[in-house]
């Protein structure tokens, strides 16, 4: 849990990691924003059965939710100055879906999204780097304004607890299932610092329930 920001709502660091395992009581509103859906249950704090600490959040039919940091982490996969350090940036998170025949897939999206445009952000947003859905499975986007890279077929299964990751280098968006890697991007990289991001809608078929377990952010140097 990063505490160096408490007390400073106002302030939107740039900083080169983030871990967040959870509060026990409620979501830290220094750390995130939030949407909450009209209908259905709020986001909210707690341990699965599995044992995983969590937030999660259920919609009904035709509702919404989102959640988003409120600090940017220094991750760009494109390299704009010959002076500039590089180095590796990783997102990842633990995710479960419930019912994900009734999630919309043309909105849904989790990942990183550009700083300067974070409330609201969706998969039908440009910059944005990380998962979307096609065919109720995952799909790994990168997008810069407008064009996106995708891949999908992996196989997850959604309804389990599962490890997503996206490893940002020069010039190259690696994406990993439960530490497999899964696709490597190397088009449609935006050249922005992003922020993580967590959107689900619901189609008018019925609810469904998002939980998020641990997520973390951090940099590494890149060796030659």
């Amino acid at each position: 849990m990063i505490t160096n920001v408490r007390n400073r709502p106002s302030f939107r660091p740039l900083l080169p990691s983030l871990t967040e395992a959870w509060l026990e009581s409620a979501i830290d509103p220094v750390l995130w924003s939030w949407v909450n859906p009209v209908g259905g249950t709020a986001w909210a704090p707690g341990i699965h059965t599995t044992g995983h600490r969590m937030v999660w959040s259920r919609p009904d039919a035709s509702n919404n939710c989102q959640l988003w940091a409120n600090i940017a982490t220094t991750i760009s996969p494109v390299k704009t100055r010959q002076d500039a350090i590089v180095q590796v940036a990783t997102f990842e998170f633990e995710l479960k879906l419930s019912n994900v025949a009734n999630i919309d897939t043309t909105s849904f999206f989790l990942g990183l999204v550009a700083s300067s445009l974070i409330a609201g952000r969706t998969r039908l947003a440009d910059d944005i780097i990380g998962w979307g859905l096609f065919s109720d499975a995952l799909q790994s986007v990168t997008n810069e304004s407008g064009v996106e890279t995708v891949n999908t077929g992996f196989g997850e299964t959604l309804t389990n607890f599962n490890k997503l990751k996206v490893e940002l280098s020069y010039g190259h968006a690696k994406f990993f299932i439960n530490e497999r890697q899964v696709a490597d991007h190397t088009t449609n990289l935006s050249a922005l610092i992003f922020m993580p991001s967590f959107y689900m809608a619901t189609e008018a078929g019925g609810n469904a329930t998002i939980y998020l377990g641990t997520n973390r952010a951090w940099m590494e140097d890149l060796l030659r």
